[in-house]
């Protein structure tokens, strides 16, 4: 924080007043940036709306930004208030947004509701920061049609 500090011109009391730790900062910075991570975006169609939204991750993977994010996903097994803010900020905000998504099939008949969203988003997001993180195999854009070819014929209605 320190250096954080030094570096704005501020002090460590400033700073702790705008952002609760160094973790937090982080996170915004990435946050931040113009290569941040995607959103999704709603065409109509849930499977394609999925699809587009796997791949904007890869791509955002493969950035500045989204490096930091893996070094911070990383770091966050020894840090619990950095664990804490990418669970409570990151991994909420955008679990959130795919729930929507989700529930935008269900409505629209696209996909089936008694498939339990949960258990969906830890497979297909689980599956994609497993080859980020673990793997040493990054995966391609290719990675985000397999995956939801894959997945799709179990979550679709009719499939």
């Amino acid at each position: 924080m320190e250096r954080i500090a030094k570096r704005a011109g501020s002090s460590k009391t400033t700073l702790y007043r705008w952002w609760p730790s160094k973790a937090a900062i982080l996170l915004e910075a990435v946050n931040e940036r113009p290569d941040r991570y995607p959103v999704f975006n709603d065409t109509g169609d849930v499977f394609v709306d999925l699809v587009e939204e796997i791949r904007g991750v890869i791509k955002f993977y493969f950035t500045d930004s989204g490096a930091a994010m893996l070094d911070l996903v990383a770091d966050s097994r020894f840090d619990p208030s950095l664990a804490a803010a990418i669970r409570d900020d990151f991994i909420a905000r955008r679990r959130s947004t795919t729930r929507l998504t989700w529930q935008r099939g269900v409505t629209r008949g696209q996909i089936r509701s008694d498939v339990d969203v949960e258990v969906v988003m830890d497979a297909l997001w689980g599956s994609l920061y497993y080859k980020l993180l673990v793997s040493q195999d990054p995966p391609d854009v290719g990675f985000a049609d397999q995956l939801m070819n894959t997945f799709w014929p179990a979550i679709a209605v009719g499939a």
